[in-house]
């Protein structure tokens, strides 16, 4: 029963936009392989009326994996609702990669702001991602900032 329904939504990738209402409805599947490639494939789709629902997965399902792929998935959007989510996922060792890579592919680079020490801190992480991550986010706060890396002030041609 399972792979059938597991064959049903993968068929639904080419489908696209169209599909996103059927996969957010997979997110709720008992079995946690559904839910899992529900997830992937919104990802996949990167369509924001699945943001809602996957930041619900996220803080909600009991599954690693589900929890995983939410997380991905919510980074392939860009969308800026779920920071606070990824900052608590970073201690979470199965998570912290990808909490790290989706805080780094938010759009609004301002919402993360208020975390710039963390990230800063976070450049020496020893996983390689998190630190590269996290210094990808600490140079463009500090772009944001008008700063360069050495704490010059930088050239505002709309001043």
């Amino acid at each position: 029963m399972s792979s059938a329904r597991m064959a049903t939504i993968i068929e639904l990738l080419p489908i696209g936009r169209p599909s996103v209402d059927i996969l957010i409805e997979n997110l709720e599947d008992d079995d946690w392989l559904v839910r899992e490639a529900a997830a992937d494939l919104l990802g996949k789709i990167a369509d924001v009326r699945a943001v809602g629902p996957l930041v619900k997965r996220l803080a909600h399902d009991k599954d690693t994996g589900v929890k995983e792929l939410a997380i991905k998935a919510l980074g392939l959007i860009g969308d800026a609702r779920p920071t606070q989510l990824y900052l608590e996922a970073i201690p979470i060792r199965p998570l912290r990669v990808y909490a790290m890579e989706a805080l780094a592919k938010i759009k609004d680079v301002e919402v993360l702001r208020p975390h710039k020490e963390l990230f800063d801190r976070l450049r020496t992480d020893r996983d390689g991602l998190v630190a590269y991550n996290a210094g990808l986010i600490a140079d463009k706060l500090d772009a944001l900032a008008g700063t360069d890396v050495t704490g010059q002030e930088g050239n505002h041609e709309d001043e």
